[in-house]
C-alpha cells in the first residue's frame, strides 16, 4: 500500500484553514495508523518522512529543534 504524507498535509489544512498552521508528528502517526492499520508507524519514522518533506516542500517547516524519537510540531503553510 502506497501512503501519501502529502495528502495528511493537505487534509489537515482543509481542517485547520488558516493561512499558517502547526502540526505534530503524533498527528501524523494517527493518521498513517488510519490509512494503514497494519502498517505502524513509530514516532522516529514518522519524524524521518515529516523530516524529508521539509526538503522537498518548502511550505513545511520544523518548529522545534529536531529530536527524531519525540512528538515534534511542524509549522507550514499551504497555497
Amino acid at each position: 500500500m502506497s501512503i501519501d504524507p502529502l495528502v495528511f498535509l493537505q487534509q489537515h489544512a482543509k481542517a485547520h484553514p488558516t493561512p499558517a498552521s502547526v502540526l505534530t508528528t503524533q498527528e501524523f502517526v494517527r493518521w498513517w495508523d488510519q490509512q494503514c492499520p497494519s502498517c505502524a508507524l513509530n514516532m522516529t519514522q514518522a519524524n524521518l518522512i515529516l523530516h524529508n518533506l521539509t526538503t522537498t516542500q518548502a511550505e513545511l517547516s520544523l518548529a522545534t529543534e529536531f529530536d527524531a524519537e519525540r512528538d515534534l510540531c511542524w509549522s507550514y503553510t499551504m497555497k
